[in-house]
């Protein structure tokens, strides 16, 4: 909008004498003056008919969001002369108040050097004694670009309220450093105009010709693209010789900056147009925008991402948030809707939490800041499940596709091919991001993409090209993922639910779910193997879906669901436990058994989900209840003779009994857990259960046998390369050192354990080895050493995973107290919760390196 200083309203009858007044201001006076012989008022809609416009560019005219250029000004003036809007006697001195106005304000706003011209006396005389002339001879462009082209000649916004894009305006200015196309390329409403702009403003000093900007999207005939450059240039010499002749003439040499805003439904002659601009005129330089590339030679092109945001569920301080661009754009936006709205913490993760639910894009964050007017802050972020029904108060000036989130998407999607809709619609049934393969898997049979199954790729590349589905590569670039932003997801639900038949609907969920179960159920086989960190990682990518399928086949009533839920779940409980999430894994085993169908009991499936429900119980302290899910799954492992499973289920009752004292028990499970699995020649079974057993030999006293077996534990998982269960066995090791008094042998050991739980996301091992060493610290008298190690796990405890502790752990507590000043234990402890795992293991190193001999 303009910049108007000393703006005063001006009554219908005012005489066009305040040289202060705005071009908004006297356009809207002018028409709604009465006519000398006319009864009614002149409507918007009117002017835009007489003049030859639409008549949104009237309101904006008269709006002041967007100013005449000299052929639509002349045109005014002639429609107002004709239509006795000027006063009788005064029409020329009005005319020039109107003309100056123009002049003021364009050269008030203008980001390059060019002037405007001056009022023409000769030409408006000309009007005068000739009034009945047609306006075709007034002008210097044809009447239909008028009818067909919304634009403004030369930049008149000023950005005063631009958030944050310092990146991306200093990679833009370095791309333009030498003349050439920059296509900034991103889904609607994510700000590609405005930045655009801003970065035009920045760079007004370097165009000494000046600077255009071609607004688009009302443009919707391409055969009338060249025709309408040519009008906005105002080229005045008319000869014979085609219209793109004259432009590439009339630029010739001149340092110009062109902006081409909202190419994407006119892409084909975008390029065509720009391509020869380009190499024949050697000093311009051309900011394009659109939702997809022009490709063309020497097209650089800038792919716009959201504005910087909060990660989700993640906690910040004020001071963090107030960094990130999209907060900074709803406060800003918010404060001129509620001035008085107080930014206190509980406010701004509130904030946080809405601008990360609209994925940080632009256009989505200022249609909820709007809704501050009727709503507070925590009703909006409960809204944004219904993100299209509910961000639909956008500014009455704005560009009607800039109205809405839905009209801003809407618009996107009618310029899709009619496959390149259709697989949108189906995409819009991941829940995240999602891989090539996934896509065609689930979307690409036969029958859902018309045959043409083999296209899936170039859909897809489509798609991302047309910034309608977004893509997400890892660091080392050997990763590529896909995802759908919010508001694109939501509508592309809409439309699949409206448009796709039932069946289509149901074909396509049993493929997504079968497809994520199937994908489950492959990692559960590489899991025991030296890929294990790979199939971590892959499970966590997918870990979204997942979760959604386990919730979705929960509340299925058919059985086939509830079997497609038992399989997930008996596959996942590894991972549960890897990543320190065994509360969650241990919902999900009692849920999907609490409904098991009826005479499923004794299926075979269920020794696998059985034994991981009693793994998790285990871990979580419940023995009892893990003892019963332990042998559920051995009779039913049994009776289908699954070796695994009968091997497994021994050992985890096996531990089970240690921990009650029984090692009679223990030793028979454990000794017929090591004969199945070497009959089987399961090395991994092996591995295990040679831990378990060295286990009961320390307990009983055989401390030579128990460190034979623990070593020959990790020879076993080294031979299948299983860095998570070597930690077993070198705890072990490290317990047995304690118990013999080799407490500098022992922290060796507890210190190896630390290192391969480093290398794993859960705290599940780590803090097994630091109450290894805390225990070794306090055997060596070392309190204040173990009471910064109680520092570090309490830290880590309360924050990712409750470590059950056991009776050796409360003793060294109570040795510490009893042994060491309480303010010096605090101290340490406090200076313990502030170190990081990786600043742990240096302490330890410096801490060996200061004991040794």
């Amino acid at each position: 909008m303009f910049v108007r200083l000393n703006k005063r309203k001006l009554n219908l009858g005012d005489k066009m004498t305040n040289h202060e007044a705005w071009i908004d201001q006297l356009i809207k006076q002018l028409r709604t003056r009465p006519a000398r012989n006319a009864s009614t008022k002149m409507r918007q809609i009117d002017l835009a008919r007489l003049i030859g416009v639409d008549t949104r560019t009237v309101q904006l005219w008269e709006n002041g969001d967007r100013m005449p250029s000299v052929t639509n000004l002349k045109k005014l003036i002639y429609t107002f002369l004709i239509e006795e809007k000027f006063i009788e006697g005064q029409e020329k001195q009005e005319a020039q108040h109107l003309w100056g106005a123009a002049k003021r304000a364009f050269e008030a706003n203008s980001l390059s050097n060019r002037s405007f011209p001056s009022f023409d006396d000769v030409w408006f005389d000309h009007l005068l004694t000739q009034p009945e002339i047609s306006d075709l001879n007034l002008i210097d462009t044809p009447t239909e670009t008028l009818h067909t082209a919304s634009l403004q000649t030369v930049m008149g916004k000023r950005m005063d309220h631009f958030i944050g894009r310092n990146k991306e305006i200093e990679d833009l200015h370095r791309f333009l450093a030498t003349p050439q196309c920059v296509t900034i390329v991103g889904p609607g409403g994510i700000g590609k105009t405005s930045l655009a702009m801003k970065t035009a403003q920045t760079l007004s000093n370097l165009y000494e010709d000046g600077m255009y900007v071609l607004e688009l999207s009302s443009l919707q005939d391409a055969a009338l693209f060249t025709h309408f450059l040519y009008s906005q240039l105002e080229i005045k010499e008319r000869s014979n010789q085609p219209e793109l002749q004259s432009i590439l003439e009339f630029i010739g040499h001149k340092k110009l900056l062109f902006i081409f805003d909202n190419c994407e439904h006119l892409i084909q002659k975008c390029a065509e147009l720009i391509d020869q601009l380009l190499s024949a005129a050697p000093n311009i330089s051309i900011i394009a925008t659109s939702q997809e590339p022009l490709n063309i030679q020497g097209e650089r092109v800038y792919r716009l991402s959201p504005l910087t945001k909060p990660k989700k569920d993640e906690s910040y301080q004020m001071e963090h948030l107030l960094e990130f661009e999209a907060v900074r754009l709803f406060i800003e936006r918010a404060k001129s809707i509620v001035p008085d709205l107080v930014i206190s913490q509980h406010n701004i993760q509130l904030i946080a939490d809405i601008c990360t639910r609209l994925d940080g894009i632009p256009l989505a964050i200022e249609l909820a800041a709007s809704r501050l007017n009727i709503l507070t802050l925590e009703q909006i972020l409960e809204r944004l499940d219904q993100l299209l029904s509910f961000l639909t108060q956008g500014k009455r000036t704005a560009a009607p596709r800039q109205q809405t989130l839905k009209a801003a998407i809407e618009w996107s999607y009618q310029l899709l091919t009619q496959e390149e809709q259709k697989l949108l619609r189906k995409i819009s049934v991941f829940v995240g991001s999602f891989t090539l393969e996934a896509v065609e898997e689930v979307c690409g049979s036969s029958s859902l993409i018309e045959g043409k199954s083999d296209e899936v790729l170039h859909l897809v590349s489509s798609l991302v090209n047309k910034s309608l589905l977004s893509i997400e590569q890892s660091i080392d670039g050997r990763r590529v993922r896909y995802f759908l932003l919010e508001g694109i997801k939501q509508y592309a639900q809409e439309q699949f639910n409206a448009l796709e038949s039932e069946e289509c609907r149901k074909v396509i969920r049993f493929q997504y779910v079968t497809y994520y179960q199937q994908f489950v159920l492959e990692m559960d086989k590489k899991f025991r193997t030296s890929s294990r960190d790979i199939i971590l990682a892959s499970i966590r990518d997918e870990y979204a879906h997942v979760l959604h399928i386990l919730t979705s086949c929960y509340a299925q009533t058919n059985e086939q669901e509830k079997r497609i839920g038992l399989s997930i779940i008996g596959a996942m409980y590894w991972f549960w436990v890897h990543e320190g999430s065994t509360d969650e894994g241990a919902l999900w085993f009692e849920r999907f058994l609490s409904v098991l169908p009826a005479g499923d009991g004794h299926d075979s499936l269920l020794a696998k989900v059985y034994h991981g429900q009693g793994v998790l119980l285990f871990i979580l302290g419940q023995d009892h209840q893990s003892l019963i899910s332990a042998s559920k799954s051995l009779k039913i492992a049994r009776k289908y003779k699954m070796s695994s499973y009968i091997s497994s289920s021994l050992r985890l009752m096996t531990y089970i009994s240690l921990k009650t004292h029984s090692l009679e028990t223990a030793e028979r499970y454990i000794k017929e857990s090591i004969e199945v699995a070497t009959r089987a020649k399961d090395v991994w079974n092996i591995a295990s259960s040679y831990n378990a057993y060295g286990l009961i030999q320390m307990k009983q006293g055989n401390d030579e046998q128990a460190a034979k077996l623990f070593k020959s534990s990790i020879e076993y998982f080294e031979e299948v390369n299983d860095k998570w269960e070597l930690s077993a066995p070198y705890e072990n090791l490290g317990y047995l050192a304690l118990k013999q008094g080799h407490t500098k042998q022992s922290i060796l050991y507890f210190k190896k354990v630390l290192m391969l739980g480093l290398m794993y996301q859960g705290a599940w091992i780590f803090t097994r080895g630091l109450i290894g060493i805390i225990l070794s610290l306090v055997a060596r008298q070392c309190y204040h050493e173990a009471s910064i190690m109680i520092g570090v796990f309490q830290k880590i405890n309360r924050a990712s995973f409750q470590q059950p502790v056991t009776e050796d752990y409360q003793q060294a507590l109570i040795l510490i107290r009893q042994n060491h000043d309480h303010h010096l234990i605090e101290e340490a402890v406090r200076y313990g919760e502030q170190l990081h795992k990786e600043e742990l293991i240096t302490w330890l190193v410096e801490y060996e390196n200061k004991t040794k001999g």
